[in-house]
């Protein structure tokens, strides 16, 4: 019996790292789009309104680099992180290199 628990524990703590892997992942990539959409509407914007929208990508930005080195992103996940710092940089935000 104790080892049929330990056995089923197992199984229990391996699903739920994957659980936790995939709410990371997920968690990052709505980090990501975040970052695109308040860009988007950085670049629609002037002034004051269009530096908030920068500086709320920025945040976005620093919360998902901290979800990355939780996660193992896929090369769509990298190629997507790749161009959100592009994004950001480009509207004359931080450089996150």
């Amino acid at each position: 019996m104790a080892g049929r628990a330990k056995a089923s524990g197992t199984i229990d703590a391996a699903e739920l790292r994957r659980a936790a892997e995939e709410a990371f992942l997920a968690s990052m990539r709505t980090g990501l789009d975040v970052v695109r959409t308040t860009c988007s509407l950085a670049e629609r914007e002037v002034g004051e309104k269009r530096t908030r929208h920068v500086q709320l990508a920025e945040k976005a930005f620093e919360s998902t680099l901290a979800i990355v080195k939780r996660v193992e992103p896929n090369q769509q996940d990298r190629h997507d992180i790749e161009e959100a710092r592009h994004g950001i940089r480009q509207l004359g935000g931080r450089d996150f290199s």
